[in-house]
């Protein structure tokens, strides 16, 4: 794509879209840690392309398996399908994790 077609601002817009799938794309199937409770977890995001700020679910892989967040006005992160079996804070600590990496 030639950028001489286009204005500064539409250059800025342009550059700064590239840059951040860059960085989501960077973030899939990279090994990303958490500590939590004196515990390290490693995880990976699946479906880090499709993240944004309005996005609502995540898709991660915890220590093997796969792990599915939703984002709950009221309560935060939390499982998804009611699903309990982590501890509700390390899913809050996970989904605070990826929003701050991917700037949700």
């Amino acid at each position: 794509m030639k950028l001489s077609h286009f204005n500064l601002k539409e250059i800025i817009v342009i550059t700064i879209t590239r840059l951040s799938l860059q960085r989501r794309q960077e973030h899939m199937g990279l090994q990303l840690r958490i500590t939590f409770n004196d515990t390290d977890y490693a995880y990976q995001i699946i479906n880090s392309k499709l993240i944004d700020q309005n996005t609502t679910e995540l898709e991660l892989i915890l220590e093997g398996e796969k792990l599915e967040l939703l984002k709950d006005n009221k309560k935060g992160w939390i499982q998804k399908d009611g699903n309990n079996s982590l501890d509700p804070e390390l899913i809050q600590a996970l989904g605070r994790s990826v929003s701050l990496r991917l700037r949700m």
